[in-house]
């Protein structure tokens, strides 16, 4: 019994502040905060404007290891380093204000997305999730603790006489457990999905794949 209005304008204002610490030559810390604002015109009488803002601050925690193969007595011999990073990271929205308008209804119970990859269903357009245009609309990581894993293999060659490196793998594997309590209220899967990056490079050739398995 309603008319969803999709068309208006959008405009969003996202400035990041951060740092980087490094810790015994391996332990990387990465603080964030971020604040957002997203102000949203729709073409009719009532309800014409409104705004969704928060803040979410951010910190991340990565340990790289590393190893290096190939022939160590010729200097300009060609070798790799196999580098794992593992990660963990804890995400948080202490400060959300959510106005009430016709176009996103039910601001008050609003469940955000355990991931910003989740896909994009119907439901997503007539619930309470609050979604006009795209997953942008979206409000997700309010609070979050994200488990990952990077396999990296550097190349060392000779180029001239000047050493060269490139980086011809990287492979990520990274999954978001969902601590807000509303999730279990809900009856929601507190696992979000796990999503993989692979790159490869070669002299004439470069692939990407991303894949990603949603246990639901």
């Amino acid at each position: 019994n309603t008319d969803l209005i999709r068309t208006g304008q959008r405009i969003d204002f996202k400035p990041t502040i951060n740092a980087n610490f490094r810790i015994a030559d391996a332990l990387d810390l990465t603080p964030k905060l971020t604040y957002r604002e997203m102000r949203y015109f729709f073409p009719v009488v009532d309800d014409r404007e409104i705004a969704r803002r928060y803040v979410k601050a951010e910190v991340g925690s990565k340990l790289s290891f590393s190893e290096v193969y190939g022939d160590t007595t010729d200097l300009k011999s060609t070798r790799y380093k196999h580098v794992i990073e593992p990660e963990v990271s804890y995400t948080n929205i202490p400060w959300l204000d959510l106005q009430n308008n016709g176009f996103f209804p039910k601001q008050a119970t609003v469940s955000p997305s355990v991931g910003s990859a989740t896909p994009i269903s119907d439901g997503d357009l007539i619930g309470d999730l609050g979604m006009q245009f795209d997953e942008d609309d979206r409000i997700y990581d309010r609070h979050l603790a994200t488990f990952a894993v990077t396999n990296r293999l550097i190349q060392r060659l000779w180029g001239g006489d000047a050493q060269q490196y490139r980086q011809v793998m990287r492979f990520r594997l990274a999954q978001s457990y969902n601590l807000a309590s509303e999730a279990t209220r809900k009856g929601q899967n507190r696992w979000s999905d796990l999503a993989g990056l692979l790159t490869v490079r070669f002299d004439n050739i470069e692939t990407n794949t991303t894949f990603n398995y949603f246990p639901d």
